[in-house]
Order: C-alpha cells, then structure tokens, then sequence
C-alpha cells in the first residue's frame, strides 16, 4: 500500500482518506466481509504481514493487523498534506458541506435534496437506513474486538483523528 506513490502520481487530484472507527469496522465485517479482511484472497505482504505469521492467528487479529496497516498508510498520506482525513462519523452532512468546498463543487438545489435523501440509506443495502445500520453494527462489536483493536489499531486510529483535527 503506498497511497503516497498514488499521489504522486496523480498530485493535482485531490485526495480524501475516509476511515472508520476500527472497532466499527471489525464488527461490520462480521456481517459482511471485505476480501482484504480475508487471509489468502490478497497477498499478505501487500499489507507487509507475513504468510507464515497470519497461519497462527484469528480472522479478527488478521482484520485488526490488516487494519493496522491502513491506518498507517493513511495517517502517513494525511500527515504529508496528500490526503483530506474525513472520519465516517462525519457523514453525511461532511458531503455537502467541507467536501462540497474540498472539490469545488457545486450542486443544484434539486442535486442537493438527492443527496441528502441518498445518504439515508446504507450503501450496501439501500433498503437499511444508515442509522440504524451504525448501530446494529455498534450492537455487534464485542469486548473480543476491542481487545484487538486496542491492541493493533487504537494507537495509530487517535493519531489520525488527532492530525485530522488540528487541519
């Protein structure tokens, strides 16, 4: 994951790291989860984790390592000025206000009310308010990823919201 070659490649574009708490996060993917939350399915030294390594370990650990390793990569792009950090709390007001600015766009009153009424609902089951999918989710975590997340993810997760806040 080398998001600051990305930008560098594309240094003119403007960037967003949209991140989530990561507790949130493990206890979405116990409903759902990503390809990259499953050990095998991407190279794990894409994520610099090693093979023999993640043999010994929970598919909650391995999400939390891997989540670990996002994190850095996007603490890393926010601190250097190559990204926005926006935290999914943030959502969806976030939308049509700073990020309307951040890309300069500018939306039709008509545009707008779409929008608004779009980010209601849950992006990967638009019949599922987005509200109460957060706390379903929140519902879901247990003290089991807490643990995890406390223990691969928090430190790295505060200085994110840390560096977000002082922009």
């Amino acid at each position: 994951m080398d998001f600051n070659f990305i930008s560098s490649a594309f240094s003119d574009v403007p960037c967003i790291f949209l991140y989530r708490d990561p507790v949130e996060v493990l206890a979405s993917h116990q409903t759902l989860r990503g390809s990259f939350m499953v050990p095998g399915l991407i190279e794990p030294g894409w994520f610099g984790l090693n093979s023999e390594w993640i043999k010994s370990i929970s598919l909650d650990e391995y999400g939390a390592a891997v989540l670990n390793k996002i994190y850095e990569a996007g603490l890393d792009v926010v601190s250097n000025g190559n990204a926005l950090g926006v935290n999914y709390r943030q959502l969806p007001h976030f939308i049509w206000t700073d990020l309307k600015h951040f890309f300069h766009l500018k939306f039709t009153e008509e545009e707008l009310n779409k929008i608004k009424e779009i980010s209601k609902y849950y992006s990967k089951n638009p019949g599922i308010k987005f509200s109460d999918m957060l706390e379903y989710e929140n519902r879901t975590a247990s003290q089991h990823h807490e643990r995890l997340i406390e223990k691969y993810v928090n430190p790295i997760f505060n200085k994110l919201e840390a560096v977000r806040k002082s922009l």
